[in-house]
Formats: C-alpha cells, structure tokens, sequence
C-alpha cells in the first residue's frame, strides 16, 4: 500500500527543493491516507480540511513512491 508524506518549499520557494515533515527520530512521516495526513496536521495547529487548502500553508502531501 502506498503511503503519503508531506513536505513544503523553505521560504515557499520551490527552488529550494523540498523539506520533509520528520518525526521526533528524524525519521520520515508516512501516512496512510490524506485525512490521516489532516488528522495529524490538525494536532499540530494547521486548520485545513482538503489538499488546496493547504496550499495557502505551502503545505503539499504526495505518494511515497512520487516524491
């Protein structure tokens, strides 16, 4: 099953590449699924309920296997 992982531009510049949401071992978040991925973010002070309103957060989730 694929998971999701979540990431954003630093400076909202997406020359920089991308920074990856990590846990408290430096290890890579993975999702289940998009809610589970609001779920988590939600917890975490980011009110957003759909994938384009997180992009006002610079905030995008995409497939493990498509990062």
């Amino acid at each position: 099953m694929n998971k999701y992982i979540v990431y954003s531009h630093p400076e909202g510049i997406s020359l920089n590449g991308r920074q990856y949401l990590l846990g408290d071992n430096d290890e890579l978040l993975k999702f289940d699924s998009p809610k589970a991925v609001m779920d988590y973010l939600a917890q975490h002070g980011i009110e957003a309920t759909t994938e384009d309103e997180l992009e006002e957060y610079d905030i995008w989730i995409t497939k493990e296997d498509e990062s």
